[in-house]
């Protein structure tokens, strides 16, 4: 960071140490002497520097300690003068791209960032955690299909069922010095987003998993002969009236009863039946 004052007229600009010294500080003091002591000052501490060249001439010089401290002297709080200004034409191209890399203008203004993406393939697993791209962690409850996930929210523990969900790379883009469009592969991150997502409660006993599953499960395919299988599982009920002092043992009971054979249920006991399509893993079991 460099202030020139002439004349109460201070003109700020960024540059890299070697273009300070090479192609600006060695010109204006005129003597190697006065810039070796200023060069000495600006590398034993961490403040600004300054080097006469007249009585109404200064050249002060600062190394940068982050972007709190950039933003301030973009800003124009380490002038004395009112009349000062930034001059783009004395500053290094290198600190130029950098402040279109963090999206910052030179009045020390902060640009909205803009990104990159790239889709990546990738398998969603259950039980992983991901990172939606706007700044919240999921774990996978239940992959329902390669894109609808049934997720829950690390901090809130609340349900949400992300549908399309993808995968992308992303980084945040800038135009360089030379107006080409670049990207800060340096800043790099991964994660998921969806087309949308379907928010439901934090408490499990509200929500109707089997109905969501069947909803945006995906539906089963035939196998390589053109063939579904599907099971078809019948409902057969009956109650039993079973004296007991609790219904620990009315149950203990019953299941005796069953094993025993005392309890048959048949035809009489039907309550309808259902039509189930087998998926792959349960095809394997």
């Amino acid at each position: 960071m460099v202030i020139v004052n002439d004349k109460g007229n201070e003109t700020n600009m960024l540059t890299t140490f070697q273009d300070f010294t090479q192609e600006f500080l060695y010109p204006f003091v005129g003597g190697v002497e006065d810039a070796v002591m200023l060069i000495k000052k600006l590398n034993e501490k961490q403040e600004w520097a300054e080097c006469y060249k007249a009585a109404n001439k200064t050249v002060s010089a600062k190394y940068c300690s982050g972007q709190e401290e950039l933003v301030v002297f973009l800003n124009r709080k380490f002038n004395d003068s009112e009349n000062s200004r930034f001059d783009t034409s004395l500053s290094s191209d290198d600190c130029l791209a950098l402040l279109d890399k963090y999206g910052m203008s030179t009045d020390g203004k902060v640009k909205p960032l803009i990104y990159h993406y790239e889709k990546k393939e990738y398998t969603f697993r259950q039980g992983e955690t991901l990172h939606n791209l706007n700044g919240t962690d999921y774990r996978v409850v239940e992959v329902f299909s390669p894109e609808n996930l049934l997720l829950i929210n690390e901090k809130s523990g609340s349900y949400v069922v992300g549908c399309n969900v993808e995968y992308f790379m992303r980084c945040p883009k800038y135009k360089g010095t030379d107006s080409r469009e670049k990207f800060d592969i340096e800043n790099v991150e991964y994660g998921i987003e969806w087309g949308h997502g379907v928010y439901l409660s934090d408490k499990p006993s509200e929500i109707d998993f089997a109905a969501l599953k069947k909803e945006y499960g995906q539906e089963p395919e035939p196998d390589k002969r053109g063939i579904f299988e599907i099971e078809v599982r019948e409902i057969l009920s009956r109650v039993e009236s079973v004296p007991a002092e609790s219904l620990g043992e009315a149950i203990d009971r019953v299941t005796e009863r069953y094993k025993n054979g005392e309890i048959v249920l048949n035809a009489d006991d039907y309550k309808g039946v259902d039509y189930i399509p087998l998926e792959e893993q349960e095809k394997k079991l």
